[in-house]
């Protein structure tokens, strides 16, 4: 089992969710209104200079749907109008989980 965190501008969160959800992700954490500097694109703080926000996508995923979501986010950053669309994305190996 493996944890993936995924970042995106928040105009690109329902297109991200229902990238997860056609993998049958559907156990998941959002946060809509987060402000930080990804690697991609322009800082999104919120304020006068940098408006906006990013939002944050979490979920417990099995280990043989990572490569999946991985090719999938790879094919919507490649497909992006600019460096501000793209999806940044991370996992690691979850060591202890409970689940129900």
């Amino acid at each position: 089992m493996k944890m993936i965190y995924c970042t995106c501008n928040i105009s690109v969160l329902d297109e991200l969710i229902e990238m997860m959800r056609s993998e049958k992700i559907d156990s998941y954490q959002v946060v809509e209104k987060v402000t930080g500097k990804d690697h991609a694109g322009d800082p999104r703080l919120n304020t006068s200079v940098w408006p906006g926000f990013n939002s944050s996508f979490t979920a417990m995923v099995k280990d043989e749907k990572v490569p999946k979501v991985v090719k999938m986010i790879n094919d919507y950053n490649e497909k992006a109008i600019n460096r501000n669309e793209i999806i940044t994305f991370c996992s690691w190996n979850l060591q202890e989980y409970i689940c129900e």
